[in-house]
């Protein structure tokens, strides 16, 4: 029975050191560089000016309440959809709230926004706005409006 436990307690682990590993190998993406021909999407640009004055408060990934935090005109409608490393945010009843995936073990970094969750975020906020997220003066009126309190 000792060998089950022990063989039990040692998947655990590796299931969590795998999620993890995978965890910041996506998440190395979702810095703001130029793709192939030089330019960088609008999607890199608002994922770095969105995650620049959080990047000293995490290690593990960026989540809803951090930017909400930062940026007072952001709304809970503007999460919904949008993808994590272990499930999605959905907006019910007016609250940001986290949907596990299918993974029966639940890691700190499953809370993480992924790549395509910030796109689905910026898509949300333009939306709202009225904005096309077209360019990088447009991601920065964004990003101005979201940083004021509505």
């Amino acid at each position: 029975m000792k060998n089950i436990s022990a063989i039990a307690t040692l998947a655990v682990v590796i299931i969590a050191a795998v999620a993890g590993i995978a965890y910041f190998w996506l998440s190395s993406g979702a810095s703001f560089e130029p793709s192939p021909g030089g330019e960088a999407s609008v999607y890199d640009y608002f994922t770095e000016k969105l995650q620049e004055p959080l990047k000293q408060q995490t290690i593990q990934g960026f989540e809803p309440f951090m930017f909400i935090e930062e940026y007072p005109g952001l709304e809970a409608g503007d999460f919904d959809g949008v993808t994590a490393v272990g499930g999605v945010y959905e907006n019910i009843r007016g609250e940001v709230v986290y949907v596990p995936g299918s993974s029966k073990v639940i890691t700190t970094a499953d809370f993480a926004i992924t790549e395509g969750g910030m796109k689905t975020l910026l898509d949300n906020i333009a939306a709202r706005l009225g904005i096309a997220a077209e360019d990088t003066e447009s991601v920065d009126s964004i990003i101005a409006q979201i940083s004021q309190k509505q």
